[in-house]
């Protein structure tokens, strides 16, 4: 594990740190995409929660397995809608928060090596950050990829 930096005690020191380095790695999760009205995944009213009480799924985390996918799209794609971000915009329902737009200025201003995101709700994209310096650890909305033969279409033709 990696020891805390004991000279890091300070709003004040956070911002000389952004102002001074450069090649900054940000990692982000769910958390990033709550206040635009994306549930997170494991909180009390998150998504697992959902679709453990919607899908009276015993292990609502089978909704992303590959093999019960492949057993039933049909439950899949019978939610996946409701989460898709769209793509148009007459069908966009979700917007960048503060924290993507932060990522973005880090881009902006030349300070971001990567962001690795485990988001597929595509907002990092809609803010303006480049693909070359996103890493989807889970894949995105962006594209979808046939299970068979690995055709890949833009999501708007699945959405």
């Amino acid at each position: 594990s990696r020891r805390r930096l004991t000279n890091i005690n300070s709003i004040q020191h956070v911002i000389d740190l952004l102002r001074d380095c450069c090649d900054i790695l940000v990692l982000t999760g769910a958390g990033i995409s709550v206040s635009a009205g994306i549930p997170d995944f494991r909180s009390e009213n998150g998504l697992y929660a959902q679709l453990r009480d919607r899908f009276n799924l015993h292990d609502p985390t089978t909704m992303f397995d590959l093999e019960y996918f492949m057993q039933n799209p049909a439950l899949f794609f019978s939610f996946a809608g409701e989460i898709c971000p769209g793509f148009d915009d007459t069908q966009i329902k979700y917007y960048p928060t503060a924290t993507h737009y932060f990522i973005r200025a880090l881009q902006e201003r030349g300070k971001l090596l990567r962001n690795y995101t485990q988001n597929i709700d595509t907002l990092e994209f809609r803010a303006g950050l480049s693909t070359e310096s996103m890493v989807t650890c889970h894949g995105s909305f962006t594209t979808a990829s046939c299970v068979n033969c690995q055709f890949q279409c833009h999501g708007v033709h699945i959405q």
